[in-house]
């Protein structure tokens, strides 16, 4: 039996930790530590309970999870990000989830927390939608495919095709990511959707813009030598995006012109995911502790925690924040968090952004005010770009 409890994570927000909250705040969480609130049920399928314990290192500690049991077809798990875009303005958890209309949802990726319109550093899924192709050899990704949820490694492969012209035979390339900028450094061909908030490449590329027709192939409208950024695109407009002057480029601008028809393919192992939110570490697999040697590493040695934990099957998850710099709860380290997940049955557990981060929302019905069931650490919510939110069909 999956037990009622959960997994880690990790630290302040992707590239800082939170600093303690001032003493009257502290005090105040403190009180609480013998008055945990009542455990309540949101929708069919979905429960909240709060809980005090000890970690393994004999520090109190409060932690709040909210249990999903993927068996109701009413309920499923999205992926949200900050006004729907990869690097637009941050928004919290709470504004999140309000405009997923979902009833609840917690905090995910590291970012970088000095940028406004920070993105999350690993990939997002959402209704199936692309919107940033997962990290290369990255194990700490969670997502749900025909209504399972799994950890682990998932990595897209993609391609470009080229229909031929007369005369010019067809021709194929690689296709590396769809919104991550990062690749264009490597020199890599990336496609660039309305996903993206500010299509910026900080150095000159050769791009090739169009529509996507009603079969999903890029129809070409132009092509460019030497552009840093283009505008946002719209609708099912797109751009194939390679830098430098290394051989994908080239491609890119010998065999791409105007008129051509692309045929883009992207595909992941077992098929494209529904949902996929990436973290910071995996800290169970196969039900057993997991040495994530390319993981987050974050510091300090206790914090507050988000986590995801999913049971064997795949079809129960539980999401959960242990609170962290007060009387009551002190924080986890790793290897705390991950003692605490195996002494309850996860199956596989995934931390991810922790400290000021840390966030863990809900109510009863999309028309209903959202609480916040964690004590966040500066305080207020802090803004993040992406989430991971709870819906209900009703």
């Amino acid at each position: 039996m999956f037990s009622a409890l959960v997994l880690v994570v990790t630290l302040g927000s992707g590239v800082a930790a939170a600093t303690a909250p001032p003493a009257a705040a502290r005090a105040a969480r403190s009180a609480r530590a013998d008055d945990l609130p009542a455990d309540r049920t949101l929708a069919g399928g979905v429960t909240v309970n709060f809980l005090s314990f000890r970690s393994t290192s004999g520090r109190q500690q409060r932690a709040e999870l909210m249990h999903v049991d993927l068996t109701n077809r009413r309920v499923d798990l999205a992926a949200t990000v900050a006004h729907g875009a990869i690097g637009a303005p941050r928004q919290t958890v709470v504004t999140q989830v309000r405009r997923a209309r979902a009833i609840g949802g917690i905090n995910t990726d590291f970012f970088d927390l000095f940028s406004r319109r920070a993105k999350p550093r690993g990939g997002v899924i959402s209704d199936g939608e692309i919107l940033k192709s997962p990290r290369r050899d990255w194990d700490a990704n969670l997502y749900v495919r025909h209504g399972r949820a799994a950890v682990g490694q998932l990595t897209m492969t993609g391609t470009i095709t080229r229909a031929a012209r007369k005369h010019v035979r067809a021709t194929t390339a690689q296709l590396f990511g769809v919104n991550t900028l990062s690749d264009l450094a490597r020199g890599r061909i990336v496609l660039v959707t309305a996903a993206l908030a500010a299509p910026r490449f900080g150095r000159a590329c050769t791009v090739v813009t169009g529509t996507r027709d009603a079969r999903g192939r890029l129809v070409v409208a132009a092509t460019y030598s030497a552009l840093t950024a283009v505008a946002r695109r719209s609708g099912r407009g797109v751009a194939l995006v390679a830098c430098g002057r290394g051989a994908r480029a080239t491609w890119l601008h010998r065999q791409v012109v105007k008129g051509d028809r692309l045929t883009l393919a992207t595909t992941f192992p077992g098929g494209t995911p529904q949902t996929l939110v990436s973290g910071g570490r995996v800290l169970i697999a196969k039900g057993r502790r997991f040495d994530d040697a390319g993981g987050e590493v974050v510091d300090g040695p206790r914090n507050p925690e988000t986590f995801a934990c999913v049971s064997r099957n795949g079809r129960q998850v539980v999401l959960g924040v242990v609170d962290g710099f007060a009387a009551d709860s002190a924080g986890v380290s790793y290897a705390e968090l991950t003692a605490f997940l195996l002494g309850r049955g996860c199956w596989s557990g995934i931390v991810f952004d922790g400290g000021g981060s840390s966030t863990l929302v809900g109510r009863a019905s999309t028309h209903d005010a959202i609480d916040v069931y964690d004590e966040p650490a500066d305080g207020d919510p802090r803004a993040v770009p992406a989430g991971l939110v709870v819906r209900y069909r009703a």
